[in-house]
């Protein structure tokens, strides 16, 4: 069966997998509703100041969150351990190790640790804090512009992003990430500075770079998708949106390295946080894995779910 989108030739009824391909063009579409930054299906938008100035927007607010959600979360990771350890070590009454255990900041900490991957609490999902489901679709929603360097890669292969201005965004978002842990550095306390701006040690000695850049690519492709294409699913079969955070999970605990670490899925948060922290930067691999992973699913959205201008003749 051929659907034909020309006036002069007739259509019949579209199939659940258009409709979803529809669903998401329209989506998307409705995002770039300025007049200074207009979307043609299926071509790159002009460059604009304005449209630089939400990207900005957009990286700085996603930086701050991102950077104090995982101060919240091992704030709590702290408060769990400290009194678990006060429990084991007590060696005075019984009252006091019920005092300890019924704590409300120690019940609420545990709490929120029971429903976190479990590689958070080693240090080893930077995923779950620096590409966040809930704080990547929460910005898009507010700002138009999904802060997150693969997904606007992947908009590049959709056409939604001309080269020149993918090149621009990428400097944005690095340096943005840099200015920000930068500031992180020089106003909070050395504690609260190392939880936020701790990097994550992959462990690469002796791990082939081929296999390492490999499995990069291709979580990070799973995770663009996933991102750009779950949503819009759940929506239509009338599923809660924040169901998504939890579907993420396995993407977040997906080992990229021989410690097991997970995948940052944000180069330039990877980047930055070497830079900052002093260390010797990661391999330039571990930067252009999740580049190439948002290219390759660029190129799955254009095969999967096209823009209008890409899916004029759609066979069955």
């Amino acid at each position: 069966m051929r659907i034909f989108n020309e006036d002069t030739s007739s259509c019949r009824e579209e199939q659940p997998q258009h409709q979803v391909a529809r669903k998401l063009f329209d989506s998307f579409s409705s995002l770039d509703h300025n007049d200074d930054h207009v979307m043609t299906p299926g071509m790159a938008a002009t460059p604009s100041v304005k449209g630089f100035m939400r990207e900005i927007q957009a990286v700085l607010l996603w930086s701050s969150v991102s950077l104090l959600f995982r101060l919240f979360i091992g704030i709590s990771i702290g408060l769990a351990s400290h009194g678990q350890e006060s429990i084991s070590d007590s060696t005075t009454t019984e009252t006091t190790v019920t005092n300890i255990a019924s704590s409300p900041v120690f019940f609420v900490a545990n709490f929120l640790l029971y429903w976190l991957p479990v590689k958070v609490l080693t240090n080893q999902c930077p995923g779950f804090y620096f590409s966040s489901a809930a704080i990547l679709l929460w910005i898009r929603d507010k700002t138009g512009v999904f802060p997150n360097l693969p997904i606007r890669c992947c908009e590049y292969m959709l056409g939604r992003l001309g080269l020149r201005e993918l090149v621009v965004v990428s400097v944005i978002h690095f340096s943005t990430f840099y200015s920000v842990g930068f500031f992180v550095r020089q106003s909070f306390s050395p504690e609260s500075s190392s939880l936020m701006l701790e990097s994550v040690d992959y462990d690469d000695a002796g791990n082939l770079w081929i296999v390492m850049l490999f499995r990069q690519v291709f979580i990070t492709s799973v995770f663009v998708v996933s991102l750009l294409v779950v949503p819009i699913l759940l929506q239509l079969n009338k599923i809660p949106r924040w169901t998504l955070v939890f579907l993420l999970y396995p993407l977040y605990q997906y080992s990229v390295g021989k410690s097991g670490g997970g995948e940052f899925f944000s180069p330039n948060a990877l980047v930055s946080l070497d830079a900052l922290g002093g260390r010797p930067f990661s391999p330039w691999w571990r930067v252009c894995g999740p580049i190439i992973g948002g290219l390759v699913g660029g190129l799955v959205m254009n095969r999967y779910f096209p823009d209008e201008s890409t899916g004029k003749h759609i066979k069955d």
